[in-house]
């Protein structure tokens, strides 16, 4: 599916190395490590036209009580940890080694992540 875009909801791998200070980079660079799972937020025909897209990172931990973190678990794709709600960085899919691994199926959620971004960046 590398040659494919992705549509807004699909859960993905991408590299996400390099990154610089607080940045999202990889789970464990230092072990060669540097892909990470992401939800795509921009919509189908953003993605297409440009090549790039909006994605929220998740995390491969679930921490409790921190406001910008929010438990996601696929376990078709057996992604578990949180989605990192505070940053919805843009990416080079193809670039960046895009694989569609899933698709979130929380319908409710993707309409609340939306309707932010949406308002956010026009997408």
């Amino acid at each position: 599916m590398v040659n494919s875009f992705p549509k807004q909801g699909d859960l993905v791998f991408m590299d996400a190395e390099p990154h610089s200070g607080s940045e999202i980079g990889g789970h464990l660079p230092e072990k060669g490590n540097i892909r990470r799972p992401f939800l795509i937020l921009s919509r189908d025909s953003y993605n297409s036209k440009t090549g790039r897209v909006y994605a929220m990172a998740i995390s491969h931990v679930h921490r409790e009580g921190i406001s910008w973190r929010r438990r996601f678990v696929d376990f078709d794709s057996k992604i578990n940890g949180d989605l990192i709600l505070n940053q919805v960085p843009m990416y080079s899919y193809h670039s960046r080694h895009g694989e569609i691994v899933g698709q979130c199926k929380d319908r409710k959620l993707m309409e609340e992540l939306c309707k932010i971004v949406s308002s956010i960046f026009d997408l």
